[in-house]
């Protein structure tokens, strides 16, 4: 990430990346981000129930924000958001949603096919031992 907004804000004003894994992202979330960073925002952010995020928009970057950062882990989002702060950026989140980087995180979406629900549930009686 650090990389493609390097990349991207030599040319742009800002940058907002997304998650592919965020079914319940709606346009109002992308519309909103859009209109904190043309507002001069310096960082706008979706938080994910997880503890991660799934949109990151930046109209500046620092190596700070993704290095030494535990991936994968529920302290990513407080962990960016307190960088942040000690940066002395101006931030605005969006609306909080689950994404889906787990077998069992698609509990959270609604609508699935019911294949998918059984995949899923056969996946956790393939974990648990006999």
């Amino acid at each position: 990430m650090q990389h493609a907004f390097e990349t991207t804000l030599r040319s742009a004003p800002w940058a907002i990346i997304l998650g592919t894994d965020c079914p319940a992202l709606e346009v109002s979330d992308l519309q909103q981000s859009i209109d904190a960073m043309r507002n001069g925002i310096d960082a706008v952010a979706g938080p994910a129930f997880d503890g991660g995020y799934y949109l990151l928009g930046l109209c500046r970057t620092s190596a700070s924000l993704f290095q030494e950062m535990p991936w994968g882990t529920e302290n990513v989002w407080e962990i960016t958001r307190n960088r942040m702060e000690q940066l002395g950026w101006n931030t605005a989140t969006t609306t909080w949603h689950h994404d889906l980087d787990r077998p069992e995180d698609l509990e959270h979406v609604p609508n699935l096919p019911d294949f998918l629900h059984n995949t899923h549930k056969q996946h956790e009686k393939q974990k648990k031992p006999a």
